[in-house]
């Protein structure tokens, strides 16, 4: 919005400006500015410059990165292991005449729920699918509220609360498909392979990293980022034709090993003390 009305130059001095007043940091639009970004993007060059390899856990971010510093080396980018084979053993699955869809994560605007909720509503799918929603309401009161009313009256829609972590495998075995509505730009959500690993597809923003690991129509669905109409569209796909499920869920491969990452990185490691 500031670039619209100012100057590139002019832009970046009030954008510096306004990052050192912290209460504009907890304002959406403004989080992350508690800091000089001008001081960061320095800082960010430096340690960059002082390395003899980078590496990111994602060809988004290492493009990300890629274009905002000079690196002379290109980025190697590993994907992230995860420790997720004891959910292998999670509850099998109880039949069900709905569409089971899920989230899980974060109850901030970031999240995209309020988008999330508008979609399901506007698709008219109630009487044959529910959404449960599963995350910590007290994080971000306010926004929790609004979700709340916005579902209000709707009986297909569940806000379930926070639940530790041993009882993962539980809740993703009451979910068919699970929704990352993110509107940032993820990097790697954990939740996705989280998913994979219980053989769950994914519908998902198309955005940063997320596409990255959901291949669409393959692994899951993307919609374009803010589109309600997109996202309620594809949930009047799935419920019309719930066979896609298990078309999808036949191209879902066992999330990375944290051994496999470890494997990557020791081979730079002797890249570097051998050559």
């Amino acid at each position: 919005g500031i670039r619209s009305i100012f100057p590139e130059a002019i832009t970046r001095i009030i954008i510096v400006q306004l990052s050192k007043f912290a209460f504009l940091g907890r304002l959406r639009g403004f989080r992350g500015l508690l800091l000089d970004v001008k001081e960061r993007k320095a800082f960010l060059q430096k340690m960059i410059g002082s390395a003899d390899c980078l590496t990111a856990p994602s060809a988004f971010l290492a493009n990300l990165i890629q274009s905002i510093a000079t690196v002379a080396r290109p980025i190697r980018v590993i994907h992230s292991g995860h420790d997720l084979s004891w959910l292998a053993a999670m509850p099998e699955k109880a039949p069900s005449e709905l569409i089971r869809l899920g989230y899980m994560g974060q109850i901030v605007p970031v999240k995209g729920l309020d988008l999330l909720i508008s979609a399901f509503i506007s698709s008219g799918i109630e009487s044959k699918a529910q959404l449960s929603i599963c995350g910590d309401m007290t994080a971000d009161p306010v926004y929790a509220a609004s979700l709340k009313t916005a579902a209000a009256g709707n009986r297909s829609i569940r806000f379930m609360g926070a639940f530790p972590l041993d009882q993962l495998g539980q809740v993703l075995s009451q979910m068919d498909i699970l929704v990352v509505p993110s509107q940032w730009h993820e990097n790697n959500p954990r939740v996705i392979q989280e998913a994979f690993a219980c053989k769950i597809p994914v519908i998902a923003s198309d955005v940063g990293g997320i596409s990255e690991f959901v291949q669409h129509e393959r692994t899951g669905l993307l919609f374009r980022r803010d589109s309600v109409t997109e996202l309620a569209q594809i949930f009047q796909r799935v419920v019309s034709y719930p066979s896609i499920i298990e078309a999808l869920q036949a191209n879902i491969r066992p999330p990375r090993t944290m051994r496999e990452e470890v494997g990557d990185l020791a081979k730079i490691y002797q890249e570097l003390l051998f050559h």
